[in-house]
């Protein structure tokens, strides 16, 4: 997220997540995004874009091709990031814990051997 993860407005990120999806979402699939598009993107969504811009390009490549992208997955893995870096602001979790939390969940996504970990 941002430089220091105390300063970043988990709300504004979930929110700018949310309705940078949903517009990709309502334009056509067959659509191919210009250079203005992005740039208006890039605009539009700037909080987004300045202190998450893997989280933006994740969003604009996979959002734009919605029958490759596991919405519910995302979700899922976005709140617990989310929820992550909120628990780091109130110091109910150092920064160690909630990278190694984050880090167990996507290796159960992504790595066969942790796939059938609970």
């Amino acid at each position: 997220m941002s430089g220091n993860i105390n300063d970043t407005n988990i709300e504004r990120v979930r929110k700018d997540v949310e309705n940078m999806k949903s517009e990709l979402r309502d334009m056509k699939s067959e659509y191919t995004l210009t250079n203005s598009d992005i740039s208006e993107l890039e605009y539009k969504y700037r909080y987004l874009y300045k202190t998450s811009k893997t989280l933006f390009n994740f969003i604009l490549k996979k959002g734009s091709n919605p029958h490759e992208f596991d919405d519910e997955y995302f979700n899922r893995t976005i709140d617990f990031m989310l929820n992550q870096i909120h628990s780091i602001q109130q110091s109910t979790t150092s920064q160690y814990d909630a990278s190694a939390n984050v880090s167990y969940h996507l290796a159960k996504k992504y790595i066969p051997q942790y796939k059938n970990h609970k």
